[in-house]
């Protein structure tokens, strides 16, 4: 079989139903190689904090997509709603992360598949198809991985064409109507040519009818993917890869639904004081009981259900929709110039377009506001990376250099009818905001590692950072000209550690590192406009020691790291004092401080469980006094969005081998999250309570080992729970939340040939 595919090893993962490995000694859990340093190697002996998935366990699991990766790992929160309710995921690693779909907002973890940084957050939810592992990897990578990866970063590896004929399939059925199926072959074309190709297709009707819309419904999805590549090894040393993708998605919109009502805000206190037509309606008990008022007396009865109404760009009903189309590319060759130097490089190219209508007023016909936000991003990147051992292997290092362009342009419509009365008098458009610009980024980077002694191993990097952002704004109907806006930030990030191997089985290590997110300018603004606002880059340095152990013959595998952050120059709301307006500004600065512990143990031949516990404290030290949220002020005793405190994990499979050569697999996983906040002005709505959840799975094997049967439950108690929110209580009076799925059933049935 081929080996070492353009530099990356074959990874092996402890999947849920295959943890294990025989030995003479007995059955051990299986060794876990990552790529979270950009060379292979043990993850017991990686001075990082991350955690392993493999394609097998992924399936073993039946995860659907990279959210659920959150399940079982610590200090990991994503969402696949955006805080208003756009189509993004929201990915927060120990509370950096960044909710907005806007693609001026850079996301403060980044997402790389084979080696592809991914710049925006729509779309960025990777449906689980032709996966070979998932690295998440928690604290700053900003000496490999770069900018915007403050947080951390989601390091996403395919599986490769080889040289020997495969395929599968799978078919799902499930609760709302559910159907998916996911194909893939892998076809070697000649002695040195191989081909794969892969499809996902998933189409499910929602969970939140739409009263209005007869037969449509909130959280559904339509989407389709596929990918090919082709890998020539034109000599043994020499690899090239050319890979093509492309993804569409669609549906009515995110599952997000009203949960509040504030009458005495602005705009419902004009409502009902001039247009309701009801005098009752300025009174505490109309507001109630009359739904012809703006008032709590219009909230659903029913959670899932939704009175929403969508409105055109000229006021007129519209159907719900949103949508993300993706196609991309990359060609990736890798040159073996002696067994330990590796010359790699990666040149990728990536386009999406994304239309969103939202309905912000949720209110049918009181307040007709939405929104409709059509945006789009190409991206160019280049990178060249060289891997060498030197010192009789003493020395393991790695260079590189990397170029990324990237063109956007963002159109954030907000109309109501009820913008004649305000100060534009522009029925039925209250502000269209076009941005068009660009980022230029150049960077070069190095990390080595080297062992004076066997047992001590000292690893230094750094990375500097050249960027340039541009920017062409215009707001109509409020200003006419238009404006525009240059970024430049130039940024060192080092990184250094020392592991000490104290046994074969116990490492220890301590690590500085540092990172940075881009600024950049804000993505949605109303009024006079006189200069496009600005933001600069916020900063993140992180001390963190850990301890990776294994005992008991490698049966029980035990992690613990701790970890003291310091967070400045946080990107959040606020008000820019020089141009008097609601925007994002540089906000203040934070320390956080938290533990992370994982655990795997094969407690029997038959029985795994894995557990995991997170600690996280954040803490405000500095605000700015501008920083408000919707004009409620943001104070030292608020807590940061989804940072929750405490977060809990476990997971136990039991396999029951036949003497037929089939096998019965049962698992059962659980987790508990403390509160988790939405907004940084922490309002009551726009929170969720501590929430624990429950999942089944049984899986049968046939004994050709080529066919298995599954069916599972999700959310096994039907526990109803938000998972992101925004509270207008200012403004527009309301308070929406996303609301998470209902329990879900369903039956998958895999082979493999």
């Amino acid at each position: 079989m081929l080996v070492p595919v353009l530099g990356i090893a074959p990874v092996m993962m402890p999947a849920a139903a295959q943890a294990q490995t025989a030995t003479e000694d007995g059955p051990q859990l299986e060794t876990v190689t990552v790529t979270a340093r950009k060379v292979a190697e043990d993850i017991q002996s990686t001075p990082v904090a991350v955690t392993a998935f493999s394609g097998a366990e992924l399936e073993q699991r039946n995860y659907r997509d990279i959210s659920d990766l959150a399940i079982d790992t610590p200090n990991l929160v994503i969402q696949r709603a955006g805080k208003t309710g756009a189509s993004n995921d929201a990915v927060f690693i120990r509370g950096l992360g960044q909710a907005d779909s806007s693609p001026l907002a850079d996301p403060a973890v980044g997402v790389y598949v084979d080696g592809v940084y991914l710049a925006r957050n729509v779309g960025n939810i990777v449906k689980l198809g032709d996966i070979q592992q998932i690295e998440v990897l928690r604290g700053p990578q900003g000496t490999l991985f770069g900018k915007n990866t403050i947080g951390g970063a989601l390091n996403i590896t395919l599986n490769r064409p080889t040289d020997e004929y495969q395929s599968s399939a799978e078919a799902t059925i499930g609760s709302y109507n559910q159907y998916m199926g996911k194909a893939m072959v892998n076809v070697p074309l000649t002695d040195n040519l191989f081909f794969r190709a892969s499809a996902f297709g998933n189409t499910q009707d929602g969970y939140i009818s739409l009263i209005n819309y007869p037969g449509r419904t909130l959280g559904d999805d339509r989407t389709g993917l596929g990918r090919a590549e082709l890998l020539w090894q034109a000599r043994s040393d020499l690899t090239f890869s050319l890979a093509a993708d492309a993804s569409v998605s669609n549906s009515n919109g995110n599952p997000t639904v009203l949960t509040a009502a504030y009458p005495n805000a602005l705009v419902p206190s004009l409502y009902n004081a001039q247009f309701s037509g009801d005098p009752g309606c300025t009174t505490a008990a109309g507001q109630a009981s009359n739904p012809a008022c703006f008032g709590s007396g219009t909230l659903p009865k029913n959670i899932y259900a939704s009175r929403e109404v969508f409105y055109g760009r000229q006021g007129q009903v519209v159907p719900p929709r949103s949508s993300v189309a993706q196609v991309g590319g990359s060609f990736t060759g890798a040159w073996d110039i002696e067994p330990d130097l590796i010359l790699k490089s990666i040149t990728s190219y990536r386009y999406e377009s994304d239309v969103e209508e939202e309905n912000l007023g949720y209110f049918d016909h009181l307040l007709f506001q939405g929104t409709r936000n059509p945006n789009i991003s190409k991206q160019l990147s280049q990178e060249f990376q060289l891997n060498g051992k030197s010192f009789d292997d003493r020395l393991t290092w790695v260079a590189g250099a990397y170029f990324f362009n990237e063109g956007i342009k963002s159109v954030n419509d907000a109309l109501t009818p009820l913008a004649v009365t305000l100060p534009f008098n522009s029925y039925p458009i209250y502000s269209i905001t076009t941005f068009k610009g660009g980022t230029t980024n150049w960077a070069g980077y190095g990390q080595a590692t080297y062992s004076p002694v066997d047992w001590l191993h000292v690893t230094g990097g750094l990375r500097w950072t050249e960027e340039k952002k541009t920017m062409a704004g215009l707001v109509v109907p409020s200003t006419l000209a238009q404006l525009y806006g240059r970024l430049a930030t130039s940024k060192m990030t080092p990184l250094g550690s020392a592991t000490a191997d104290f046994t074969d089985d116990i490492h220890g290590y301590v690590s500085y590192s540092e990172g940075y997110r881009s600024g950049g300018f804000p993505a949605r603004l109303a009024g006079n406009i006189t200069a496009l606002p600005t933001f600069g880059p916020e900063d993140i340095r992180t001390y963190e020691a850990g301890v990776k152990s294994e005992w008991f013959d490698h049966r029980l595998r035990a992690n613990l790291a701790g970890f003291a952050s310091h967070y400045s120059n946080i990107q959040e709301a606020g008000t820019n004092v020089v141009l008097n307006l609601p925007t994002t500004i540089n906000a203040g600065t934070a320390n956080l401080d938290g533990v992370e512990a994982e655990l795997e143990a094969l407690v029997t031949d038959k029985l795994t469980v894995n557990g995991s516990v997170s600690w996280l404290e954040d803490k405000f030290s500095s605000i700015n006094p501008t920083a408000n949220d919707g004009g409620v002020p943001v104070t030292l005793n608020d807590r940061l969005p989804f940072a929750p405190k405490w977060k809990l994990a476990a997971a136990a499979t039991y396999t029951q081998p036949f003497e037929d050569g089939s096998a019965l697999i049962a698992q059962l996983d659980g987790n508990y999250t403390t509160r988790v906040i939405f907004s940084i002005g922490n309002q009551f709505h726009a929170q969720q309570g501590a929430v624990a959840l429950l999942n089944a799975n049984l899986t049968y094997e046939l004994p050709n080992g080529k066919v298995d049967l599954s069916a599972g439950v999700r959310n096994l108690t039907d526990r109803t729970y938000f998972t992101n929110g925004f509270d207008d209580s200012r403004v527009n009076g309301v308070a929406t939340n996303s609301l998470a799925p209902p329990r879900e059933g369903f039956v998958t049935l895999r082979w493999h040939l």
